[in-house]
């Protein structure tokens, strides 16, 4: 799969079934379940999709969820998943880009564990800048806040 073959929408209720299968923690029951869901109905905040197309097909493969307004008055990225097999293909980088495009406040923000060395990679190279660290949320791996000016 290459880049070039990606596209980036607006999630709809109708594609839950699609982005709940990317998302290894998105298991029926779980938080992560309803939490999705919540932005695929819309009542949690939007989400946009990353879909390849082939032939007479389309496949899933990541999904970006804000939360608008949610940290101090600016939207808020709270999931940004991309599946396991279309990993650093640059889809990432096309989720957070095309949220940051969508933004309704003049600066989003997200976080990542410190041992996300992975997330913290992409949103440094993305453009993102560390706004502080939070210590106490998962002991002995602090959460560092990123934000971006949109």
């Amino acid at each position: 799969m290459s880049v070039s073959q990606v596209f980036v929408r607006a999630a709809r209720l109708a594609d839950f079934p699609a982005l709940a299968a990317t998302d290894e923690l998105a298991v029926p029951g779980s938080a992560r379940w309803d939490d999705l869901h919540g932005f695929a109905n819309g009542t949690q905040g939007w989400c946009l999709l990353a879909e390849t197309h082939e032939a007479k097909s389309s496949s899933v493969v990541g999904y970006v969820a804000v939360a608008p307004g949610h940290f101090f008055g600016r939207d808020f990225v709270e999931l940004l998943v991309v599946a396991g097999s279309a990993r650093r293909l640059g889809i990432g980088s096309q989720l957070l880009e095309a949220a940051v495009h969508r933004a309704a406040s003049a600066t989003m923000f997200t976080s990542t564990n410190e041992s996300n060395a992975a997330m913290r990679a992409l949103l440094n190279a993305s453009g993102w800048h560390i706004s502080g660290v939070l210590e106490g949320l998962d002991e002995g791996d602090p959460e560092i806040v990123f934000y971006r000016a949109v």
